[in-house]
Parts: structure tokens; sequence; C-alpha cells
């Protein structure tokens, strides 16, 4: 998911930034990792390396606070919307309001563990790309298999689809292991225009409240993690053919 992600890490202190550093790199597995020891040469780096997707800055820093940098970030259009994590021990309401309203996109609080921020970037990721691609309605029955990376298999429908997320719709598995999230799965899906397969993460699993049944099926969205280019091309013809047929978009 992140093997094209380069991150700039904005902390007056040294030892902060190489932990963040550390995750980015080992877990996350981030292309490249800038780092600077205030906002002003944040900014700076901004403004020079353009490659840079993601901004994860203390707020309690001197000279130019973690606030006042992403305000600064969101009224430039050319970085407003990356992708924002601001990093501070403070855990009062008027803060976390104060970041809301500036546009922060997710906010760790010191101290955090590797798996908190790795759950939070995770979760800005499934947020900013769902996003940034339209959704479609399956309004033809599409069967989906799912194969789960420890070899439980699921029958499923798909219910929406983009070009970096598929959401289906399963009964919930009896006498089996049941899917969790960032479980790593195999998908299949079949229709009038052929098959196509791919590698996808799960992002979110929720009870299905439209099935009256709803106490034994859950949804299951997905994000996409690996396609090859021939299965890519059918998943895009798919998507044309669900504009053609019936052009519902998915907020």
């Amino acid at each position: 998911m992140f093997k094209d992600a380069v991150a700039l890490v904005v902390d007056d202190q040294g030892t902060i930034r190489s932990i963040i550093v550390k995750i980015l790199k080992e877990h996350l597995h981030f292309k490249e990792i800038f780092q600077a020891p205030s906002a002003t040469r944040g900014i700076e780096l901004l403004e020079t390396e353009k490659s840079i997707s993601w901004i994860f800055s203390d707020w309690e820093m001197p000279g130019m606070k973690g606030d006042e940098f992403l305000q600064i970030v969101r009224a430039n259009p050319e970085t407003a919307h990356l992708p924002f994590l601001l990093i501070t021990s403070m855990n009062e309401k008027e803060i976390l309001v104060t970041a809301a309203h500036a546009g922060v996109s997710e906010i760790l609080i010191k101290p955090f563990t590797p798996t908190l921020m790795i759950d939070k970037v995770r979760k800005v990721a499934a947020l900013t790309e769902r996003r940034a691609a339209e959704r479609f309605k399956a309004n033809i029955k599409v069967p989906v298999n799912v194969q789960l990376e420890y070899g439980v298999g699921l029958s499923a429908s798909l219910d929406n689809i983009s070009e970096t997320g598929i959401l289906v719709k399963t009964q919930i598995p009896k006498n089996m292991r049941a899917p969790y999230v960032y479980n790593e799965a195999g998908l299949t899906l079949h229709g009038e225009y052929g098959v196509v397969q791919l590698r996808a993460s799960i992002v979110r699993i929720e009870v299905d409240q439209s099935s009256q049944f709803s106490h034994q099926f859950i949804v299951l969205a997905f994000h996409i993690s690996e396609i090859d280019y021939k299965n890519r091309e059918k998943l895009q013809a798919f998507i044309e053919t669900l504009k053609e047929k019936a052009p519902e978009l998915v907020n």
C-alpha cells in the first residue's frame, strides 16, 4: 500500500523522529522519508521535494507550532490534499477541535505504540484513496470468491467497486476462523466481462444493515494491494460496464 509513499517527518526531538521513521520504514515500507527538526524546515522541504505525499508533524515545537504548520500546508493548493498526521502529548478537547478545524487527517497521542500508529496511517490511507476514486454500485450480479490468507474461502457478492477498492457482502462464516481487519486475501470476480483476479486487504468489517438477516451477513471493504496489468485492464473494463448500465455513484 505504501511502496510509492514519501513521508516528511517533522519533530524537534531526534529520538521521536527516529521512532517514527523506523515504523514507516520497517512496518509500512515507505519508499522514502525526509526529516525536519522544525516546521520552518518542513516548509522548505515541501517546496523542494515535490514527491512528498505524507506529513507527520509534532504539535509542541519551538517557533512555529504543529497546528500553524498544518494551516500553511492546507492553505497551499500544491500541498492541501496531503495526509497530515499531527502528533501531540496533549489530549484536551480544545486542542483536538482546533486540529480538526485546521484540516488534520488524524491525531496521534503520545506515548503511542507502533501498532497504534500503523492503524492510524492505514485508516487515513484507506479514507484518502476511497475519496479519490469513483465507486459504482454493482447493479448486476457479480459473484466474488474470497480466499483468506489462512486458507479459509468465502463466497460473496459484489456491492460496489472502484479502481482502488471493493465492497462485498458475505455470510458470516460458521465453524471456521472469521476474517479480520488488515487480513490479506485473494479475490476472484466473476461476470460477463470475464474473470478478474487480484489481492487485497480488509480495511473495514461491519454487519450488513440492508439485510433482514443482518445477524447472518457481513460487509467486507477491501483495499486493492496487488493486481497485474491484464487484470487491471479487465477491472477498468468492468467499471466502465457499470457506468454504462447503471451510472450510480457511491458516496
